[in-house]
């Protein structure tokens, strides 16, 4: 019998079909039904049909019937206008500065005098440290490539920090035992870092961050390579190269130039590279608590040491600003973006 049987029902066509119904003792219940059947079945039986004390069918089934005939009422849905927080649509803005692939593209973009400082920075940068020289290009010797990369720099809140223009070698050009020969360079472990920041957590230790500018610029080739003059400051005629005296960005040597350079440095200063991660170097003090660790990953430095020892960390400072000339180390203060 279906649910459309029951509701064509009389009411006295139903108190008799229910008085029909056979149930069984309730101490030999779980015994004649299976136990898998047994909540099912008693539960839809016996709630639609009785209730405790024998009565209750008509009501119930009426009630029954007027849910089965209810019709299904229309969801109100809000009006409210959902907009997104101002602060959603600032990033949109700000992430909408595009860098360009090519100083064409710099040049003709909204950002083209940003890029153009950029540029000139750069370029500063470069004769300051006395990367090249302008000679004329050796008969036979085909010149490296290079090209302008362009980033935005952004701080931890995702806002533009500066413009950046890096001038960089194409390195994919440069003939191995002619223009390079070891090109592997250590930087610091994942593993290590978290290390280093669960001892400054644990130990309430001082967690500094320095930046060096241009760190490739300093390390010294072995080799003599040439290079073609960069794009937008040339000089001279069209025979006129660089010859390189320091490394530059995209050369497959400059990272372990660079690594090599300061590592040289750092151990002049008392520091020793740690042999379980080449990238971590210690300057031990009198007690544990003196301890000075400085962390490289590329040209990017943490400078961890006790909070209590003041002492300790302005005289590492003044250590390091007999290298400022070389490095150009850029102090960032408290490490809030690694």
């Amino acid at each position: 019998m279906n649910v459309v049987d029951i509701m064509n029902m009389s009411d006295e066509e139903e108190e008799e079909q229910i008085s029909d119904v056979h149930v069984p003792a309730e101490d030999h219940m779980e015994q004649d039904i299976p136990p898998d059947v047994l909540p099912k079945a008693t539960s839809q039986t016996l709630h639609h049909r009785h209730n405790s004390d024998g009565s209750g069918g008509d009501e119930d089934g009426r009630r029954v019937r007027s849910r089965i005939e209810e019709e299904p009422t229309t969801q109100r849905r809000s009006g409210r206008v959902h907009q997104p927080p101002s602060e959603w649509w600032r990033a949109t803005g700000l992430l909408a500065v595009e860098e360009p692939d090519t100083i064409t593209e710099a040049m003709d973009s909204p950002q083209a005098e940003e890029w153009r400082l950029a540029m000139t920075e750069e370029m500063a940068s470069l004769m300051k440290n006395g990367t090249w020289k302008l000679v004329d290009c050796p008969l036979g010797v085909p010149p490296v490539p290079v090209k302008w990369v362009f980033k935005v720099k952004r701080d931890s809140s995702g806002n533009i920090e500066r413009f950046k223009a890096r001038l960089v070698a194409k390195g994919f050009k440069q003939r191995e035992g002619i223009d390079y020969n070891e090109v592997y360079a250590p930087v610091s472990k994942h593993t290590t870092l978290r290390a280093l920041l669960s001892l400054v957590a644990t130990e309430d230790l001082e967690l500094q961050q320095l930046d060096v500018k241009t760190a490739f610029l300093n390390g010294v080739l072995e080799e003599e390579i040439y290079m073609v003059q960069p794009p937008g400051f040339e000089e001279g005629g069209k025979n006129v190269v660089c010859k390189l005296e320091k490394a530059l960005y995209g050369l497959k040597q400059a990272p372990r130039a660079w690594h090599t350079k300061l590592r040289k440095e750092l151990e002049l200063l008392g520091f020793t590279a740690s042999e379980a991660d080449a990238g971590l170097f210690i300057r031990y003090g009198k007690q544990r608590s003196d301890n000075i660790y400085l962390l490289v990953f590329v040209d990017d430095c943490l400078l961890i040491t006790s909070k209590d020892n003041k002492s300790s960390l302005l005289n590492l400072k003044s250590q390091l600003a007999s290298i400022f000339v070389i490095f150009d180390i850029h102090d960032m203060g408290e490490a809030k973006f690694f």
